[in-house]
């Protein structure tokens, strides 16, 4: 006989609440439903309905119905080129040149980092993950700083200024300079990655190979560049989804020569109040985020990295350089100061302009950081250091990073932990590393409209969605920093 209905609900509450993996996965999916369907959904339907804007061309349509107009605008119409075709080649040679690259510097710096006798490891490693904690867009205002010329009018830049010569557009502007700022930016993620994969590679492997006739090159490429192989993969997907969806720094660089990628030109539609173009752009860049990290799963699996099994204590021997050495730590030096301390100085002096463009060293004020309020410049306001509404901005800002920080880093251990448990909230973990894909924000903003008037002091900082900057990316490398380390 079966139980009674009662008892068989309670038998499966009580189930539930003595399994901790049951209520995370429960959690998680409720998490899920939240941050990730419900918006997708919401914006699926506004892709596939009549908005306000398209009255002009359909007069005849009701708002809010069902149409496929918007698909046939940006796939098949006469607008389909400017509206998705150019912008998604631009976007994916960006993806490609900026995937190649940061993924290259940050692999091989890592290596130098972990495995040599590189001097002054310490301090080249702290400064290498500080592009990470910036903006990208803050080497786009460098590299505007240092090379604008007098394409969009205004101020020319610091070369224009001492040298005389008009930079070309292809430098100031555009794919170069995009590609360039983009990668001295995200190569940190593959230098967190793969650094920490090498830290998880014994030296005996290396040694065994080299006591079978293998040279140093050989060692690298067929010993340790395959154990490595998770780590790089895992950078390669998470370099090339984000840069599909990066928005300040191709905005900075590409509007002013109308160069757009995808998401420039989701918010350009935005903005021009064609937000069923920019949905149907939006969902197709959450679909290419869905499709790369599937192939990532699939091709390296969900756990990022390999376990090597030894007989003795795990054990790491430095490479020696040699005459090497002190050109690498040269060079690497050369490389953190072009992309920590140039891009700093150059916007802090930019801060001390009295006039923009005149960079003499007579025509520097410190108004903007400590002047006071009510005096005949710049309007009257007061210095960043004396304006209430900036200072009271840095204070949200830091409240937000802790606040930000602190959920990441648990949600990351639970997640970990999640991963490792064969329970059924193991196959949605995938699912909530899409907020990683920057473009989500763009998804999030109507859903959210209605949350944000209660948000307090965070509702200034998160005007398109529930995640800061650098929220994203923080979850996804707490979930893959933390369950390196428990395979270990």
């Amino acid at each position: 006989m079966g139980q009674p209905e009662g008892t068989s609900i309670y038998f499966q509450i009580r189930r539930l609440f003595n399994s901790p993996e049951r209520l995370l996965a429960v959690f998680f999916l409720g998490l899920l439903s939240l941050l990730v369907i419900t918006p997708l959904i919401e914006i699926f339907w506004d892709a596939l309905s009549y908005q306000e804007y398209d009255l002009a061309y359909r007069p005849d349509a009701e708002v809010g119905g069902f149409t496929l107009f918007h698909l046939e605008r940006v796939f098949t119409g006469r607008l389909s080129r400017a509206l998705f075709y150019k912008p998604l080649v631009n976007s994916l040679m960006i993806g490609v040149g900026v995937t190649v690259l940061a993924v290259s510097m940050g692999s091989a710096l890592a290596w130098l980092m972990v495995r040599t006798d590189l001097p002054f490891r310490g301090f080249f490693g702290a400064m290498a993950v500080v592009p990470y904690m910036m903006p990208s867009w803050v080497l786009a205002l460098a590299w505007m700083t240092m090379f604008k010329n007098d394409r969009i009018g205004g101020s020319d830049g610091l070369f224009t200024f001492y040298f005389g010569v008009q930079p070309p557009d292809w430098i100031a502007y555009g794919m170069l300079p995009i590609i360039i700022t983009l990668s001295l930016h995200y190569y940190a993620y593959a230098y967190l990655l793969v650094s920490g994969a090498l830290l998880t590679v014994d030296s005996e492997l290396e040694e065994a190979g080299a006591i079978c006739g293998l040279s140093r090159s050989q060692q690298l490429w067929r010993i340790t560049a395959p154990l490595l192989l998770p780590a790089i993969g895992s950078a390669v997907v998470l370099t090339f989804i984000r840069i599909l969806g990066t928005f300040g720094t191709p905005a900075l660089l590409g509007l002013p020569v109308r160069f757009f990628t995808f998401s420039t030109q989701i918010f350009v539609s935005l903005n021009a109040g064609s937000t069923g173009d920019g949905y149907v752009l939006a969902v197709v860049l959450v679909l290419m985020a869905i499709v790369f990290i599937y192939i990532n799963t699939r091709l390296l699996g969900v756990r990022r990295s390999f376990v090597t099994v030894t007989g003795k204590g795990f054990r790491q021997r430095r490479i020696p350089l040699g005459r090497w050495r002190m050109p690498l730590a040269i060079l690497i030096g050369f490389f953190i100061v072009s992309t920590v301390f140039a891009p700093l100085i150059l916007l802090a002096w930019e801060s001390l302009l009295i006039t923009p463009g005149e960079y003499g060293l007579g025509k520097l004020t410190l108004h903007f950081w400590i002047g006071e309020a009510g005096e005949d410049f710049v309007d009257g306001d007061a210095g960043v250091l004396r304006n209430d509404q900036i200072l009271a901005a840095l204070w949200n800002s830091l409240r937000l990073g802790f606040f930000a920080a602190g959920i990441n880093g648990v949600a990351g251990l639970l997640i970990s932990w999640l991963d490792d448990v064969q329970g059924p909230g193991k196959h949605c973990l995938c699912a909530l590393h899409l907020p990683l894909h920057r473009p989500w924000r763009h998804l999030f903003r109507d859903f959210f409209h209605q949350l944000r008037p209660h948000a307090g002091a965070l509702r200034h900082l998160c005007p398109a969605g529930p995640y800061h900057h650098g929220q994203e990316p923080a979850l996804y490398f707490a979930d893959r920093n933390i369950g390196a380390v428990t395979d270990r």
